[in-house]
């Protein structure tokens, strides 16, 4: 009896193991099938199509510009969870949106008249201008004025030549004071008239020689006409011998407004990698775009280098804007002078990284800056950076280029 009950004792026993058993094999099976690969399946594919896209491409087409045609891009420097890191300078220059040492924004500056013929290049310190302009003078030839808000700075600058009175309006658009050898007669009956704050190097007796003086080498290499320079200790003297007000005028309305810092305006325009400036025959300007530095590279005389005499460097420029306007050869002057219209209203193209738009000016006098807009009236905002201006004749708007 003990022999028999201790035979079903086993046979429960092996019984109850093989149960065991089955339940851990059946539950090893569910394991390996919920931990299989089942990333194809199409609820996954599901699940991971609902999840919202937050990578950074996901606002490529949220336009965040604040004029028409235009963008917002952020400058590099962010951190591994993509939170800008911009730091501000305590000082910038008004004219170009750059950092300075030293507070500046209630500087007037000062605008230089620059010999442009050919015969008289290289001209000398010309690369530190924050804004120059172009336009023509008589005979076919362009004359320049550079405008410069850090002006005790400036090394040797020149050759200085003559005022034209249209290049003073071009001045008064930003409160500078004007810097010349002479001018027309037009050019002084303006100075005269409208009490602008000039230096001149021919008609003001001391401040010629306190101001100016002839380069030899230039005088014999050049000609005499070509020789005369100034330099900024030179200048700060003759401002100080005038007395001239430094202070920018209180309000002032700067015509040089500029994306906020840190970000970059992106134009939805039209390309622009090579402009094309046909003054005259004889003067043809290229502004080439430079896709590395992301500035226009300076050509005049249809391809010539514009090369800065003082440092070799070629003119570079982040900002292109060209001003459309009248004008015409002045009935019965001897000189062939040129009546240039500066007010009222016009149209005209502005040209950043390689793209262009049309864009709007006005000025409502001589006096008063210029404004620029966009074809629907908000402000243009410009990238920072020097800035080059040409004021030419909206007749020659067919043969201009902005080629690709």
């Amino acid at each position: 009896m003990q022999k028999v009950g201790c035979k079903k004792l086993v046979s429960i026993l092996f019984i109850l193991l093989l149960v065991v058993a089955m339940v851990i094999m059946t539950s090893g099976c569910d394991k390996d099938n919920s931990d299989g690969d089942d990333s194809g399946s199409e609820v996954e594919s599901d699940y991971n199509n609902s999840e919202p896209d937050t990578s950074e491409n996901s606002n490529n087409n949220n336009n965040n510009g604040t004029t028409p045609g235009t963008k917002e891009d952020n400058t590099p420097g962010t951190t591994d969870n993509n939170t800008d890191i911009i730091t501000t300078p305590k000082y910038v220059n008004p004219l170009t949106g750059l950092p300075t040492e030293k507070d500046l924004s209630g500087q007037r500056p000062v605008s230089i008249m620059i010999n442009n013929l050919q015969k008289a290049t290289p001209q000398i310190g010309i690369a530190s201008a924050d804004i120059l302009y172009e336009c023509l003078t008589e005979g076919g030839i362009t004359r320049l004025l550079m405008v410069v808000l850090d002006y005790e700075k400036l090394n040797v600058v020149g050759s200085v030549r003559s005022s034209r009175d249209y290049f003073i309006d071009f001045s008064q658009n930003h409160d500078a004071i004007y810097i010349h050898a002479g001018g027309s007669v037009y050019a002084y009956d303006a100075l005269s008239k409208r009490d602008v704050d000039n230096l001149d190097g021919v008609k003001m007796g001391t401040i010629s020689s306190i101001m100016f003086y002839r380069d030899e080498e230039r005088k014999k290499t050049m000609g005499y006409e070509h020789s005369l320079m100034t330099t900024g200790e030179k200048i700060v003297a003759g401002i100080q011998k005038k007395q001239y007000r430094t202070a920018i005028k209180q309000n002032f309305k700067n015509p040089m407004q500029f994306v906020d810092y840190g970000k970059r305006v992106t134009l939805g325009g039209d390309a622009s990698l090579d402009i094309r400036l046909p003054y005259s025959k004889g003067q043809v300007v290229d502004l080439v775009y430079d896709k590395d530095t992301g500035k226009y590279l300076r050509y005049q005389f249809s391809g010539v280098k514009h090369i800065d005499g003082e440092t070799g460097e070629q003119l570079a420029f982040d900002n292109v804007i060209v001003i459309l306007t009248d004008m015409w050869v002045i009935e019965g002057d001897k000189n062939n002078c040129l009546k240039v219209i500066t007010t009222g209203e016009g149209k005209g193209y502005y040209a950043t990284g390689g793209r262009y738009i049309p864009i709007k000016w006005s000025k409502s006098n001589v006096d008063s800056p210029i404004v620029f807009t966009n074809n629907d009236g908000t402000p243009l905002l410009l990238n920072r950076g020097k800035t080059f201006i040409s004021v030419i004749d909206k007749d020659t708007k067919s043969n201009m280029n902005y080629s690709d």
